[in-house]
């Protein structure tokens, strides 16, 4: 049976075992000096339980050896107190065991100097890390790939990215929206994407966007990045939430003979009563 050992604030923690930090009572690690603390070294750390995590002023432990802490014994308190260059020590396979719970204490301080392998370590799915990240806190929104992007809830996507994030977001990352993420969009989102991100929404998205949220597309930004490769398969009831400002818009850009006459029946008073003549007779519209 091993001998639990005596601890005191003259013991030097680098001589002690995994096997005997283990063995601390909470009461002894909450006494830890901080001297002590920066003595760890990743055999030391390695032996720290759940509740002594909860007591212990993780900051002092040098990045090195931060990584040995077994992620899942981290509480959010834990988390909470990791500093930049102990987030950046850790390896993939850690950030890919953090739970939602304890990703959603990570703060942007902690995230400022995440890579994208870091960023897509995170697991995907109900009740893993990167379900219960705050994208906000991200300092390169262009860094997530395709199936990150695909994962993201309709908190993230509609309370967390920003604007700019949202504006940023790549072509290739915008074709990777989901038709389920379609349909938590807000007007808001749809109006902060770029041309680029609007020109490469799937099919698939736009048959399932609200009519309400695709309404969201600018007359002075966005609509216009729509394609003809896209312009079809825009529905009445969707063309029917434009304003006649929104359709002139398309008009004038010669979109409206992409769009199907099906579509175009959707179209009623008051999107034809503030139609300019180019829209009625331009080349290639709807109306001969």
């Amino acid at each position: 049976m091993a001998t639990k050992i005596i601890f005191t604030k003259d013991t030097d923690v680098s001589t002690l075992s995994a096997t005997d930090i283990t063995g601390l009572t909470v009461t002894e690690v909450q006494s830890f000096t901080k001297a002590q603390i920066e003595q760890f070294g990743v055999t030391q750390a390695a032996g720290l339980t759940e509740k002594q995590l909860s007591v212990l002023k993780t900051s002092g432990i040098d990045p090195s050896a931060f990584a040995a802490i077994p992620v899942k014994s981290m509480p959010g308190l834990v988390i909470r107190g990791v500093t930049a260059d102990q987030f950046n020590s850790l390896t993939g396979s850690q950030i890919a065991a953090l739970k939602s719970t304890q990703a959603m204490d990570l703060t942007a301080k902690q995230l400022a100097n995440i890579t994208a392998e870091a960023v897509n370590s995170f697991s995907t799915g109900k009740g893993a890390g990167f379900e219960g990240l705050n994208v906000k806190n991200l300092p390169d929104i262009t860094a997530l790939d395709t199936s990150h992007v695909a994962a993201l809830s309709s908190k993230q996507l509609t309370s967390q990215l920003t604007t700019t994030q949202i504006a940023s977001l790549t072509g290739e990352q915008a074709n990777a929206l989901t038709k389920t993420q379609a349909t938590l969009l807000t007007p808001k989102f749809m109006a902060a994407l770029s041309d680029e991100g609007v020109a490469n929404l799937s099919t698939d998205f736009l048959k399932a966007v609200t009519p309400t949220t695709l309404a969201g597309l600018t007359v002075t930004g966005n609509i216009d990045a729509l394609t003809e490769d896209q312009l079809p398969y825009i529905s009445a009831s969707q063309l029917n939430r434009f304003s006649a400002a929104q359709v002139n818009a398309l008009a004038d850009n010669a979109d409206l003979a992409f769009i199907s006459t099906t579509a175009l029946a959707g179209l009623d008073a008051k999107n034809i009563s503030g139609l300019n003549l180019g829209a009625l007779t331009g080349d290639g519209q709807f109306v001969p």
